[in-house]
């Protein structure tokens, strides 16, 4: 199994490049819940290496579902999984 661990980053002030790059950051925070597996589903891209593929939460957040209608179809997710 392959686990993403990047460091944090922290930028101070309100400039576009420094909202811009928080913004990136925020994205590697959220990566590091990804685990990859190929005796896992094929090695798809998983939340915190269970059977629940990262595409398959994407689809859902795109279809209009909220993080609670989310948590209650899958109650071992936990709210910074989505």
């Amino acid at each position: 199994m392959v686990e993403c661990h990047l460091p944090k980053v922290n930028v101070v002030g309100s400039s576009p490049i420094a909202r811009f790059l928080m913004s990136i950051a925020k994205l590697f925070v959220r990566i590091d819940k990804f685990t990859f597996d190929p005796h896992i589903i094929a090695g798809q891209a998983c939340i915190r290496g269970m059977r629940v593929p990262v595409a398959l939460i994407l689809n859902l957040v795109a279809n209009g579902k909220t993080v609670g209608e989310i948590i209650q179809d899958y109650p071992y997710l936990e709210p910074e999984d989505i």
